[in-house]
């Protein structure tokens, strides 16, 4: 509902804007529904994907969020569940302060082992109710079913939040 509200105010501020804003939706939207229930999805097309959602979140929060992508071309043709990174960006911008002063910095980067590292600047926002972690625990969840001895690996110290997905070979 954020992204429809962005939309309409764009319309009526920046037309231009607001179709290229509506274009990515639709391509985020589209995606969403076509590969919900894959199990496996290429790299290269969940990249794709999050550079959408990425675009959208970047006309909500301007500056404020800034996403990084640094993965190497090899490893494109791999394959990771689908929806994985966007969840990952939303749950970074969802739990952490991103503000002009304290921007949050999420970058996807890969690894020589072949793995893909979303990492963000920790800054929690302070709130009564805890996360629920519903989202990495459904992350793990679909890894244990493809792989078993292919799992994320989730880190937190005092100043970032990683997690590290294994890439997966084949469908």
């Amino acid at each position: 509902f954020n992204n429809f509200s962005t939309l309409s105010e764009l319309i009526n501020e920046d037309t231009e804007t607001a179709t290229r804003f509506l274009h990515n939706l639709s391509r985020v939207y589209r995606y969403m529904i076509q590969n919900l229930k894959k199990d496996v999805i290429s790299l290269n097309e969940e990249v794709a994907f999050v550079k959408a959602y990425c675009y959208l979140i970047h006309i909500r929060h301007d500056d404020n969020v800034k996403v990084i992508f640094n993965i190497n071309d090899d490893l494109m043709d791999l394959y990771i569940p689908p929806i994985t990174l966007q969840l990952l960006v939303e749950n970074a911008i969802k739990h952490n302060i991103a503000t002009k002063e304290q921007p949050l910095v999420i970058a996807i980067t890969s690894n020589e082992r072949r793995e893909i590292k979303v990492s963000n600047n920790l800054q929690r926002i302070s709130s009564a109710f805890p996360a629920t972690e519903i989202g990495l625990k459904n992350i793990s969840d679909r890894y244990r079913i493809l792989s078993a001895e292919k799992l994320p690996v989730i880190e937190e110290t005092s100043s970032c939040f990683c997690v590290t997905l294994p890439l997966l070979n084949n469908k």
